[in-house]
């Protein structure tokens, strides 16, 4: 290549030209990141058309950049600074034909930085480098052709209109006339935006009697008061259309079109929530519309992360850690730990063997951090972690046990070993823990 091209005669300006062109078009993704995880993007990647661009300082000369975000927290709807989850957004992608038809995007980076590395003339090694998509004489004639003859540098095919953000694609329910979710819906029809009977379905009659043209002159005085009687009529049928678009707008915001999600969405959640507000959650439906109503969820959920990373920092605290480098070494350590009380069952007990036949003794569970572990008392902590159950189940079986005793006016143990399909010297526990509280009651 020295001896081709000699360096004080060989002008390689045109390659940086084409790789400055290249980034300036967007699909240059290896050098651009995602505006929220900082993570290489790319192609295909996703290019807001609402935000405006970023200017930075780059060498001491200003760019600008596009706000642009990878498919990982696009399809998650992540939002960061002024970019908003239902802006316009345009799709880039590095499968298109950019100069030539039988040359992808995809296919012009990689020749570039095969240039870049193996140099101009060197067409075996550059054809290597694109794992022999191409041969050394189709990159050669393809490079020559468009990065040194021709000059026109424009990309046609590139998508270059903005798609607007679609809310849902889903098919809106169209229950039954008279069915179960007809009435669960109050008869609301999703597909046309309304009530199959609407509020004061009458209100148009009071528009009937209303005459359009004036019988008295204006200086008579029945005239000005028919004008006011009108204006009266006119703004008591307003007020009726408010109130329909109102209950229209209940029904869409407070999620009472698809009830399903709206409880899943709830159940997904519900350990994160405090108890006092469990059964206040269809109360909270009135006040509250579902996107407010899944932030509210969403902040005790956060709550319910940071205590238990407190908690969590506060056990290596308590071992005597003061570096969160050592968490490792420590976590290894409790592991291993472990490991050895498991196996300690199969040892040697005081120069006896120990019995295959006994029974195995089971190790206390670590519920620590748990969902559902905050809403469970000392007593039932120490429960959970021995009969080796999560909280949320010894709270779901807890429930059943109290409800049956409250609907049935008491419980036996036969009775509650035939609610709780589980080992039945767990159930007996449970049921002997509720009892010597008074919770339950024997029948």
């Amino acid at each position: 290549t020295d001896l081709n091209f000699p360096k004080d005669t060989f002008d390689d300006s045109y390659l940086q030209e084409s790789s400055e062109w290249s980034s300036a078009m967007g699909i240059y993704a290896t050098e651009l990141r995602c505006g929220n995880c900082l993570e290489l993007l790319l192609a295909p990647y996703i290019e807001c058309a609402a935000c405006l661009p970023i200017i930075r300082l780059v060498n001491k000369r200003i760019k600008t950049t596009p706000v642009l975000v990878c498919l990982s927290c696009f399809v998650r709807g992540v939002q960061f600074d002024s970019h908003k989850n239902d802006h316009d957004f345009v799709v880039r992608r590095d499968n298109i034909s950019v100069l030539d038809k039988d040359w992808t995007g995809c296919d012009e980076l990689n020749l570039l930085d095969a240039l870049r590395i193996c140099g101009v003339g060197n067409w075996d090694a550059i054809s290597n480098r694109l794992n022999c998509s191409k041969t050394a004489l189709e990159c050669k004639i393809h490079f020559f052709q468009y990065y040194v003859r021709e000059k026109k540098k424009t990309v046609d095919s590139a998508p270059k209109e903005a798609l607007p953000y679609v809310d849902s694609i889903e098919d809106p329910p169209r229950p039954l006339f008279q069915s179960p979710a007809y009435y669960d819906m109050a008869g609301y029809n999703a597909a046309r935006a309304d009530f199959e009977i609407e509020h004061d379905n009458n209100a148009e009659l009071l528009l009937s009697d209303i005459e359009s043209i004036y019988r008295h002159e204006d200086h008579d005085s029945d005239a000005k008061l028919y004008k006011e009687l009108v204006s009266a009529v006119v703004g008591c049928y307003q007020s009726k259309i408010l109130e329909r678009q109102r209950r229209k707008k209940v029904m869409r915001m407070h999620g009472l079109i698809c009830t399903k999600k709206s409880f899943l969405h709830f159940n997904r959640s519900r350990s994160y929530l405090p108890m006092q507000l469990v059964g206040l959650y269809p109360k909270l439906h009135q006040l509250l519309n579902f996107d407010q109503l899944s932030i509210l969820i969403e902040g005790f959920k956060c709550e319910t992360e940071l205590r238990e990373r407190q908690r969590t920092l506060k056990l290596y605290r308590h071992n005597g850690l003061t570096q969160i480098c050592s968490a490792t070494v420590f976590e290894e350590l409790q592991e291993s730990r472990n490991l050895q009380l498991r196996e300690k069952r199969t040892m040697v007990i005081g120069g006896i063997a120990r019995d295959p036949t006994m029974k195995k003794v089971s190790l206390p569970l670590n519920i620590v951090g748990r969902p559902g572990y905050e809403k469970l008392t000392e007593a039932e902590r120490h429960l959970a972690s021995e009969i080796r159950l999560m909280p949320r189940d010894l709270i779901r079986f807890k429930a059943m046990l109290m409800s049956a005793c409250k609907k049935h006016n008491g419980l036996t143990l036969a009775h509650a070993r035939v609610l709780i399909k589980i080992d039945v010297n767990k159930t007996r526990k449970i049921y002997d823990l509720l009892l010597s509280r008074n919770e339950i009651s024997i029948k």
